[in-house]
């Protein structure tokens, strides 16, 4: 789901996250028999049936309880489904008055959150031993016309590296079926192939459910994964 950068007291930035992507796959992988931890953002959805949940408010909120799962036990996958808050500003201890709220919006210390994703794998995907298998997620805008899958996997493969993660799903938002705020949704799996290789690209397939979505990504993850769920 969102995070939420707080303005005021009662006053924040957020998204339109939904969570159910998250929690989709949070309950596909314990259907297939895993122990999943799941931290979620404010969202109104409830646990799956057999699932840890830690909800958490804020970006660092999150990137904290993060941190804590991957220290707590050894862990096979991390999803990064969430859609986390770009920015981080110092919050005005008291409710900003409606006639001073615009002056003062403009007056704030903006800055560039933490890239939470980025972080955890700088952390703990090097280094000897297992180490997670770390899995992004990507929404983008991206204009109808001939070029919306090459520019998918153009933006998707930026991410896979900038974020240095072992795989990426890449899909389209702000179209109807897709992302935010719908049941379906569709894209690209991006796998990160060994030896500095072109990345291996599966695409979803027309929009499916995000529960069958969750299911059909676990699966293309399962030789990843040591086999789990194949």
């Amino acid at each position: 789901g969102p995070t939420r950068t707080y303005i005021d007291p009662v006053r924040f930035i957020s998204n339109a996250s939904t969570g159910a992507m998250g929690f989709a796959l949070a309950a596909a992988a314990r259907a297939l028999g895993a122990d999943v931890t799941l931290v979620a953002g404010p969202v109104e959805l409830a646990t799956p049936h057999g699932v840890r949940r830690v909800d958490v408010e804020t970006a660092a909120q999150m990137h904290a309880a993060l941190e804590q799962a991957l220290v707590d036990a050894p862990v096979d996958l991390v999803a990064m489904v969430a859609a986390v808050s770009d920015l981080e500003v110092d919050r005005a201890t008291q409710k900003l008055e409606k006639a001073a709220l615009l002056p003062t919006m403009a007056g704030l210390n903006w800055r560039r959150g933490v890239d939470i994703l980025a972080s955890l794998t700088a952390r703990h995907a090097a280094g000897p031993g297992p180490r997670p298998f770390f899995l992004g997620f990507a929404a983008q805008t991206v204009d109808e016309g001939p070029e919306i899958e090459g520019e998918l996997l153009r933006l998707g493969g930026a991410k896979l590296e900038s974020k240095s993660v072992d795989a990426i799903f890449v899909n389209r938002v702000g179209v109807p079926g897709l992302g935010f705020a719908s049941s379906t949704n569709a894209g690209y799996l991006l796998l990160r192939a060994p030896g500095g290789a072109p990345a291996t690209v599966q695409p979803s397939g027309p929009p499916m459910a995000k529960e069958r979505l969750a299911g059909w990504l676990l699966a293309r993850l399962a030789d990843r994964l040591g086999g789990a769920g194949a």
